[in-house]
């Protein structure tokens, strides 16, 4: 098939059959083709992430500029898709954390998109607060980790964000 839509679609069942081999090879066939939808653009950017991380080529064990370029451009279009999905905010903070690429304050504002458009999320407050300290945005980071504190309900989440408070106190 060249159907980017049926080659996504493709790809989004052979990940729910466990192989994600294939899977990747019809998102990445899906991406060449023409849009896809944002969950299958996710699907693409969590699959290049989980691999990169694997084979890292940045400094100190993290992906390179060039592997965190290849894993936020199908993030940035499904962030440019509708519906909007939690979990693309919450991947590209994790792609920056895996990342050896100094970020701006104009590369992590994206994460205060997904906070307000998810203001309940608290796995994507975590990842703001860890992303915005990383990058020496403390005060962001601190605002964060608050509001999470407040949010969070259930003993893993409570434990996530104890876990954040402490690596952030370090």
């Amino acid at each position: 098939p060249t159907d980017a839509q049926l080659l996504a679609v493709m790809g989004l069942c052979e990940l729910d059959a466990g192989d994600s081999v294939a899977a990747r090879d019809y998102l990445e066939r899906g991406a060449q083709q023409g849009r896809m939808r944002p969950r299958a653009l996710y699907e693409l950017a969590r699959l290049r992430l989980d691999e990169m991380r694997r084979a890292p080529e940045g400094e100190r064990g993290l992906i390179s500029v060039t592997q965190l370029i290849e894993v936020l451009n199908p993030l940035f279009a499904a962030r440019a898709s509708q519906p909007a999905l939690p979990e693309v905010y919450e991947l590209i903070g994790e792609a920056w954390m895996a990342s050896s690429a100094p970020a701006s304050r104009g590369h992590v504002a994206v994460l205060d998109e997904g906070v307000r458009l998810f203001p309940r999320r608290v796995p994507l407050m975590l990842t703001a607060a860890e992303l915005f300290a990383r990058h020496g945005f403390t005060a962001e980071a601190r605002g964060f980790l608050e509001v999470a504190d407040l949010l969070a309900a259930g003993d893993e989440l409570k434990a996530k964000v104890v876990a954040v408070r402490t690596k952030l106190q370090k």
